[in-house]
């Protein structure tokens, strides 16, 4: 009930194609977020490939069978593409797996533009292993947005995204439907995928990956003008830290708590996850005597030793094992 067909295909004549982010809608068709899109005009070879998506669509709608004709021959230009057709009929997530390849690949610099951005797990932690790879990785957003809870929750990854060192625009002249992305200077995507989890594993989706340095230099001007007309979403000290325990580990809050107490660290336990989940405010108090005379388990001294000096970081308890086991801090 919840599985539809996002693609934006258009096949002419078998002749010419037209592949990417614009639906069969006036761009004002939402009052007050006039779009700005991106779409690919192709011929040769893709071209009986976007057909062949859309004989295959249109007989899972109708059970009526097209005929799909030969290949055409390569045009002058000869960008090697590769149609990515994807969607919960696969047996993998095509889309999601391939626009973390891209992210993996690049070494330089990867520039994604989405109007939706709600990532999985997957395709966060490639962000965030670019990023602090050292890749220059730009994420670049609408500032207006027509779907409220949407835009709420794509602001939930900013924090951990910023300090991480992606960088984040939010466009602001129209509502941003482009969906592509760049890898360094010589691979793009463009497409009718949004970088969120529906697009990944709910939606039927489209996608064409180019290879061509001529291809990409174009799409990185469009993409600076993008930067040019956006807001810089800039980084916040966050004010709470997050530490997650399991039931076996839960009987350390009692050492927690009595001992953050006495640092002038503010604690506010929530049960609201199935896992529980222990956040901690740093106050503005001085340091107090050292940690290591207060006779507490290594890694809780470790957990309030990064609250007082670095309130960027989450430190996260093992779920297993001894109190006093060595915690691993993440920054």
């Amino acid at each position: 009930m919840d599985l539809r067909n996002h693609r934006k295909v258009a096949v002419i004549d078998n002749r010419i194609g037209y592949v990417g982010s614009q639906n069969l809608a006036e761009a004002t068709f939402v009052a007050g977020h006039p779009n700005r899109e991106l779409v690919a005009r192709v011929q040769g070879p893709v071209v009986s490939h976007l057909e062949g998506v859309f004989a295959s669509d249109w007989y899972i709608e109708t059970g009526e069978r097209l005929d799909v004709r030969p290949d055409l021959s390569v045009q002058p230009q000869d960008v090697a593409t590769q149609l990515l057709p994807s969607g919960p009929a696969y047996p993998f997530e095509n889309a999601r797996d391939t626009v973390n390849a891209l992210i993996h690949l690049a070494r330089h610099k990867v520039v994604l533009t989405t109007p939706y951005f709600v990532p999985d797990d997957a395709t966060l932690s490639a962000l965030r292993i670019a990023a602090l790879s050292g890749v220059d990785v730009q994420l670049v957003l609408s500032a207006t947005n027509n779907q409220t809870l949407t835009a709420w929750a794509q602001q939930s990854y900013y924090a951990e995204l910023l300090a991480c060192g992606v960088k984040i625009a939010l466009y602001r002249p129209h509502f941003l439907h482009a969906k592509h992305l760049t890898v360094d200077d010589g691979i793009a995507l463009v497409g009718s995928i949004n970088l969120d989890i529906r697009s990944f594993a709910l939606n039927a989706e489209i996608g064409l990956v180019c290879y061509d340095a001529g291809l990409v230099a174009r799409i990185r001007a469009i993409e600076a003008d993008y930067l040019a007309h956006a807001d810089v979403v800039q980084a916040e000290k966050p004010d709470f830290l997050q530490i997650n325990y399991s039931a076996v580990s839960r009987s350390a809050e009692k050492r927690v708590l009595p001992l953050a107490q006495d640092l002038g660290v503010a604690v506010l336990i929530n049960r609201a996850f199935e896992d529980g989940r222990l956040f901690a405010q740093v106050k503005d108090k001085p340091l107090p005597p050292a940690l290591t005379e207060t006779g507490v388990t290594s890694w809780a001294q470790a957990f309030l030793k990064f609250a007082l000096s670095h309130p960027a970081v989450t430190a996260v308890i093992p779920a297993t094992g001894k109190p006093d086991r060595q915690t691993d801090n993440l920054k």
